[in-house]
């Protein structure tokens, strides 16, 4: 079994101090639900996200869309061979039922997080699509105990899509940043056993995520 870390992912609930701002109340007001249990959005919140410590890396619930569908509908997860995480900046984490299927409509899933975030849990058919709780990512890598974490980023050693797989054993943790721009927190890194690059161009998350998942198919091929 490998595990799929999404690390400081940009998924956050609409945070108080921006509540009464008119982008935000006019949406909730739209969708019938109050500011603070949205999803922060860039798409919808931009104006409201001037002066919001770290803005550049946040309100990004697409990102982490578009991750999960290049990773939940692979051959890896679907037979069972890979866990998945998400860890968001603000230190929730939410973990994939074996086998989920998530909705590929964006705002179905945008719906489908914010109601965990009130239930904690998200059920169907008498099996767990979601389930999150309040830990920190050395909280979680020490609750995995994975044989190896390779985190992969820019800064990191030199190295490629097939040398990830061939140095990341079943049992590893592959841990991929889920924010825009940016590196990961030091505290992150600390908890890594290495940091590798997989190529000189800076790469979208969802692609890292997809071709580093097919390599280590190939390479755990028997």
């Amino acid at each position: 079994m490998y595990s799929l870390i999404i690390a400081e992912s940009a998924l956050e609930l609409v945070p108080s101090k921006m509540a009464s701002h008119p982008a935000v109340a006019n949406q909730a007001k739209r969708m019938g639900k109050k500011p603070q249990e949205m999803l922060l959005d860039i798409s919808y919140h931009f104006g409201a996200m001037r002066g919001l410590q770290d803005a550049y890396r946040r309100g990004r619930p697409d990102l982490i869309h578009i991750c999960l569908m290049n990773s939940i509908y692979t051959p890896l997860f679907l037979q069972g061979n890979l866990q998945i995480f998400i860890h968001t900046r603000d230190d929730r984490v939410i973990a994939i039922g074996k086998g989920a299927r998530l909705p590929k409509s964006y705002q179905r899933f945008v719906n489908l997080v914010e109601q965990l975030y009130q239930q904690k849990t998200i059920v169907s058919e008498g099996n767990v699509l979601l389930a999150s709780k309040q830990e920190t990512f050395s909280d979680l890598t020490n609750r995995l105990k994975p044989k190896k974490v390779i985190g992969l980023s820019r800064i990191g050693d030199k190295s490629s899509f097939e040398g990830v797989a061939e140095a990341l054993p079943e049992g590893g943790c592959m841990v991929v940043g889920g924010f825009p721009r940016g590196h990961f927190n030091s505290g992150t890194v600390k908890a890594m056993d290495t940091l590798l690059s997989v190529h000189d161009l800076p790469l979208e998350a969802h692609v890292v995520i997809a071709r580093s998942i097919y390599e280590i198919e190939e390479t755990s091929k028997p």
